[in-house]
């Protein structure tokens, strides 16, 4: 199960603005509620959920009406509740067990309803790696469980996008692991990142990332 400790932080000292942009994410398979609390309380972006393409046609997520695409961004889907939340989907029980089902292989679309108080997304295709959530998604693919991960924009204490320097404080004050997004690509390339604090492979989980041109998408029309 993931702890506190689990979640990474991510930044880009050249996104979003010329101050930077960071995020917090962890997998979201095993995802506790501490770390939803966590993430909610110390990030204070909106909790989301990215998934694969082919996954969210499996889970029949639709594109959320309206949506727009634009160059670098997630593409936010309906929101969803897992079916089994006893209480009303905005706690951070409910959160946890709602992000657990989305990054279950096994789960079906019937698993899950909406509208819901977890937002999943997909992530447009990426060659170069370049936006934090194509980073972060390898990163879990490659160390972790999978690459269906939850996350959530920083802001910082006025409510504005977090600069690069605020998020590498904020990480270092609360005990989490602050990963620099142009050394974090390069030893993805090299595949010689540590794995001391990784927990182990699922043999069932969906490791591979999936592209929004490599997949039919029936049921998730963009």
């Amino acid at each position: 199960m993931n702890s506190k400790n689990e979640i990474r932080v991510l930044v880009d000292r050249d996104g979003g603005c010329s101050r930077g942009r960071g995020i917090m994410f962890t997998s979201a398979r095993g995802i506790t509620p501490e770390s939803v609390n966590a993430m909610a309380r110390y990030g204070k972006g909106l909790v989301a959920c990215c998934v694969e393409a082919r996954r969210a046609s499996e889970l029949g997520l639709q594109v959320m009406p309206g949506s727009t695409r634009r160059r670098g961004m997630p593409i936010f889907l309906v929101s969803v509740e897992a079916a089994s939340c006893a209480g009303t989907g905005i706690s951070a029980a409910d959160r946890a067990e709602t992000l657990n089902v989305l990054a279950n292989p096994r789960s079906k679309a019937a698993d899950l309803c909406t509208p819901g108080h977890i937002m999943p997304c997909l992530v447009p295709e990426d060659p170069t790696g370049e936006s934090l959530l194509s980073l972060a998604m390898n990163y879990m693919a490659e160390y972790t469980i999978g690459s269906i991960i939850a996350w959530c924009d920083i802001l910082n204490d006025t409510g504005d996008i977090a600069s690069a320097d605020f998020c590498f404080e904020l990480a270092e004050r609360h005990g989490l692991l602050a990963m620099h997004s142009g050394t974090t690509r390069q030893i993805l390339s090299l595949g010689t990142l540590p794995r001391t604090s990784a927990p182990p492979r699922y043999s069932d989980a969906i490791s591979s990332p999936y592209h929004l041109n490599d997949v039919p998408l029936s049921g998730v029309s963009l």
